[in-house]
């Protein structure tokens, strides 16, 4: 609720209107499980199976995590909408060209990699060192724990300098438009440039 505040809204004016609310997460000290009528800290197929009975077809599941590959084609398998909640935004686009990865074949590749170029990102994301790759390269608008352990550091242009779009959960693109002037490339022109 604290991360996505609007998402988190309309699950308090959902209750407030006699929807129930089953919640599974690691901590218990959530603000979700203050609200929820049910809570579970177990996998993601046994609160399934544990809520199965209690779900139809009005039903949302609204989730932000999960430990493996299994539990994504669990939760898309039920009869009702689901809703994923990233961390960050265009994580829902990225999917329509990208095939999703579990944390060991990441780690696998991050093992196999001699130069990484990070857009506008912090690695610390992921429990791996960064320093191990011989090269880190950061296209940043601003300094961050990326860009302290990058060997070369580009400065790019914030989205308050660049037209362009993010993709929220529900997959519908939010455009935006420039409203002050910069010298610098955005990440978009940059890779433009790398692909010539």
């Amino acid at each position: 609720m604290y991360e996505n505040p609007l998402i988190g809204r309309r699950i308090v004016h959902a209750k407030q209107k006699g929807a129930k609310v089953y919640a599974l997460g690691k901590s218990e000290k959530s603000v979700t499980f203050n609200i929820a009528d049910e809570t579970f800290n177990s996998s993601v197929q046994e609160f399934l199976n544990a809520i199965e009975s209690k779900i139809d077809e009005s039903s949302v599941i609204v989730f932000n995590y999960v430990d493996s590959k299994e539990d994504l084609d669990k939760l898309e398998s039920i009869k009702c909408k689901v809703l994923p909640v990233f961390s960050n935004s265009n994580s829902k686009g990225t999917f329509d060209f990208v095939e999703s990865k579990s944390l060991d074949e990441i780690v696998e590749l991050l093992e196999n990699t001699k130069a990484l170029l990070v857009f506008d990102d912090v690695v610390d994301k992921l429990d791996y060192d960064f320093t191990r790759i011989s090269k880190l390269i950061s296209f940043a608008c601003c300094e961050n724990d990326t860009t302290k352990i990058s060997d070369i550091v580009i400065p790019i242009k914030t989205w308050l300098e660049q037209d362009g779009s993010f993709v929220n959960a529900m997959g519908e693109v939010q455009n935006f438009s420039s409203v002050i002037e910069s010298d610098n490339l955005s990440i978009i022109e940059i890779i433009d440039k790398l692909n010539e």
